[in-house]
């Protein structure tokens, strides 16, 4: 589905789920690449754009991708050490996000409650 931007990584709570034929399956050389580095770079514009070119077909359904055309697709890999340090800067990006939401949500439900106090 990956002209749909359908890009995913499967985790250990995924064991036991099940795809389907059309979903290309593949495992990265963790001597070589960060998991979370390869999906990243997948779903930038310029990533996308490889995966998309990769992925021949005229319609959406028929856009299917071979292993070997992902195997072929060039990313620019930074030593192991970087990929290793963006992914987890990134992942503490991703959890201040949802902090920063979760409080943004408290927030939304606590002013309405702070206002009927003052004007009660």
């Amino acid at each position: 589905m990956a002209w749909e931007q359908a890009i995913a990584i499967a985790k250990v709570e995924d064991d036991g789920c099940v795809g389907n034929h059309r979903m290309l399956k593949c495992e990265s050389k963790t001597d070589c690449a960060v998991t979370g580095f390869l999906w990243y770079y997948f779903t930038t514009p310029d990533g996308f754009d490889k995966v998309y070119a990769a992925s021949p077909g005229t319609w959406a359904r028929n856009r299917t991708m071979t292993a070997p055309s992902l195997m072929a697709i060039e990313v620019p890999l930074p030593r192991l050490i970087v990929q290793q340090t963006f992914d987890r800067l990134h992942a503490e990006v991703v959890a201040l996000k949802d902090k920063h939401a979760a409080i943004r949500t408290a927030n939304k439900a606590l002013l309405p409650a702070i206002l009927e106090r003052v004007f009660s």
